[in-house]
């Protein structure tokens, strides 16, 4: 239960990590 738990946090803050790091790029590029 608790490493399901872990594994659905480290998911969500990939997935945000991904979805800043796509923005941040889209901005730097001309």
């Amino acid at each position: 239960m608790m490493v399901n738990r872990i594994v659905l946090q480290l998911t969500v803050l990939i997935k945000w990590l991904v979805s800043n790091c796509i923005h941040f790029l889209s901005f730097s590029l001309p």
